[in-house]
């Protein structure tokens, strides 16, 4: 196993407790997906294809208390496939910077950025030290797209509410980068 795939793994043990499967057959989970189908369409044809399949489907939640996540990527870089995958989530209640919101780090799906960041020596420490991130405070509803190379991490919370987001993962089909999780039931890998 590369060096980076095994930091990889400790960074994904360490956010997958807060992953949990959704039931596609529950009448609000399917309207939300056709509503939010609807209105990603002709952008994820302008950036995946018109093939695009859902490779991830779930939910994301980080109870009171949640320490931040490592920064990571969720497809890992250099890539053989060539085709990223595009994860949008979705807010599923208002959430504030209290409440540790999804933090990105612009910019960073690229090689350079990757080997910098992953770098568990000094330069990469102090690389990680340094970012400018954003966070993606949102209202109850709003969603964003992002490029699932990109380095991100979820914050910490500090309130006294579960944070709760939906996601949902596109890809080209039969193109599957390394490091995703592909977290979708097994019954519903390749129909959506």
């Amino acid at each position: 196993m590369a060096a980076h795939e095994k930091w990889f793994g400790r960074v994904l043990d360490r956010r997958c407790r807060y992953d949990m499967h959704l039931a596609i057959s529950d009448p609000p989970v399917r309207v939300a997906l056709q509503q939010l189908a609807a209105k990603l369409t002709s952008l994820l044809a302008e950036v995946v294809t018109v093939e695009a399949r859902v490779v991830e489907l779930s939910s994301l939640i980080a109870d009171p208390g949640a320490t931040r996540q490592a920064w990571h990527p969720d497809s890992l870089l250099p890539s053989l496939v060539g085709a990223p995958l595009y994860t949008c989530f979705v807010a599923l209640q208002p959430i504030d910077a209290s409440m540790g919101p999804t933090r990105l780090i612009p910019r960073t799906h690229n090689s350079e950025s990757h080997d910098k960041l992953r770098d568990e020596g000094v330069k990469g420490r102090r690389a990680r030290e340094s970012v400018v991130d954003t966070h993606m405070a949102c209202g109850a509803g709003d969603a964003f797209l992002m490029d699932s190379r990109l380095w991100h991490c979820g914050g910490s919370n500090h309130s006294m509410k579960r944070r709760r987001l939906l996601y949902v993962t596109f890809g080209v089909p039969h193109c599957s980068p390394r490091g995703s999780t592909y977290s979708i039931l097994w019954e519903l890998t390749g129909r959506l």
